[in-house]
C-alpha cells in the first residue's frame, strides 16, 4: 500500500508537471500569429510591391519632368535673347528711318520756305 501511495504521488507529480508544460505551451501558441495574420501579411506585401512599382514609375516621371523643365528654361533664355536682339534691330532701323526722313525733310525745307515766302509776298494785306 505504501508503494502504491508513492507511485500515486509520483504519477500526481508527473501529471502536475505535464499540466504545467501544457499551460506554458498553450500560452506560447496564443502569442503566435495565426493563419489570418499570414494572409494579412501576404496582402500587405503585395500592396507594398505595388506601391514600390508606383514609386519607381513616379520617380522616372519626375526625372523626365525635371529634364523637360531644364530644356524649357534653356529655350526661354534663348528666345529672350533672340527677342532682345530683334527689338534692338527694330529700334536701330527705326532710328535710321527717322534720320532719313529728317534728312529728306531738311532737303525739302528750303524749297518749301521759298514757296511760302513767295505766297506771302503776293498776298494783299489788310492795312486797316
Amino acid at each position: 500500500l505504501v508503494d502504491k501511495a508513492e507511485e500515486v504521488a509520483e504519477k500526481d507529480l508527473q501529471i502536475h508537471q505535464k499540466d504545467k508544460l501544457y499551460n506554458e505551451l498553450k500560452a506560447l501558441l496564443a502569442r503566435q500569429p495565426g493563419p489570418e495574420v499570414a494572409g494579412q501579411l501576404r496582402v500587405y506585401q503585395q500592396s507594398l510591391g505595388e506601391r514600390e512599382r508606383q514609386m519607381s514609375q513616379m520617380k522616372s516621371e519626375l526625372s523626365h519632368f525635371h529634364t523637360q523643365a531644364a530644356e524649357y528654361k534653356h529655350e526661354m533664355g534663348r528666345l529672350g535673347k533672340e527677342l532682345r536682339d530683334v527689338k534692338m534691330k527694330y529700334f536701330e532701323q527705326k532710328k535710321k528711318d527717322l534720320a532719313e526722313r529728317e534728312r529728306i525733310r531738311a532737303e525739302r525745307a528750303p524749297a518749301a520756305e521759298t514757296l511760302a515766302l513767295e505766297a506771302r509776298s503776293t498776298l494783299t494785306r489788310f492795312t486797316g
